[in-house]
C-alpha cells in the first residue's frame, strides 16, 4: 500500500474535479487514473491512488499542447478540438508509462515516460486517429489499442510502439444502442 491508512468508509464522488474520459489501471500496488484536459496545457494530467478513494496528481503526460498555432488561443479555437479520451498504461518490459491521444480527428501521439511525474517525451506520431482509445500490454508484451465510435476497431502497435502493424474492425454498435464510444480493453483470467 501507500502513504495513507485503508478507507473503509468513503463519500462519492472520491474526486471533486472535472477530470472526463478516464483510463484507469493498475500497475503494482499503485493505480493510475488519466483524464482528458480539452485546451489545457499542460494536458493530460496522471493521478495516484493505493486505494482508489485518495488521489494525488502525479504528473502531465502531454508537457505542452504543441499541435498547432490554434492551441495558443490566440486567435484560434484549439480548445474544440483538444485533448479528448486517450489511453494510458504502463509497459512492464522496458518500465515506461505510454500516454497516446487522438488530436484533431487526425492524428495519433502518443507519450512516453519511465515515471508517472515525467518527464513526458513525444514517441511518435501516427498517422490515423484513435479516437477515444484504450491501450492493453498483453503478456507476451505485443501492444494493441482499442478505438472507435460506434465502429470499434483494435490496432496491434509495433514493437517499440511507434507505428501500427495492422488493425481490423471487432464490433459494430447496433443502431438501437445508439453511440459507443470509449473503447477499453482489459484481460481477465487468460
Amino acid at each position: 500500500g501507500g502513504p495513507w491508512p485503508p478507507s473503509s468508509t468513503y463519500t462519492n464522488p472520491v474526486l471533486w474535479d472535472d477530470l472526463a474520459d478516464i483510463d484507469i489501471f493498475r500497475a503494482g500496488d499503485t493505480y493510475y487514473y488519466s483524464a482528458s484536459t480539452m485546451h489545457y496545457s499542460p494536458g493530460a494530467p496522471v493521478l495516484r491512488s493505493y486505494d482508489l478513494v485518495h488521489w494525488e496528481y502525479a504528473g502531465h503526460s502531454v508537457p505542452t499542447l504543441d499541435f498547432g498555432s490554434k492551441y495558443d488561443l490566440n486567435g484560434g479555437r484549439g480548445y474544440v478540438n483538444g485533448i479528448w479520451a486517450s489511453f494510458l498504461n504502463y509497459r512492464p518490459s522496458n518500465k515506461t508509462f505510454y500516454w497516446g491521444g487522438c488530436i484533431d480527428f487526425s492524428k495519433t501521439y502518443i507519450y512516453t515516460a519511465t515515471s508517472a511525474e515525467g518527464p513526458w517525451n513525444r514517441h511518435t506520431t501516427i498517422n490515423k486517429c484513435y479516437y477515444d482509445a484504450g491501450l492493453l500490454v498483453d503478456d507476451n508484451d505485443t501492444m494493441y489499442v482499442a478505438y472507435g465510435n460506434t465502429q470499434i476497431s483494435v490496432a496491434q502497435l509495433s514493437a517499440d510502439g511507434k507505428s501500427e502493424v495492422r488493425s481490423q474492425q471487432v464490433f459494430s454498435t447496433p443502431s438501437s444502442v445508439g453511440t459507443l464510444e470509449g473503447a477499453r480493453m482489459y484481460k481477465r483470467n487468460g
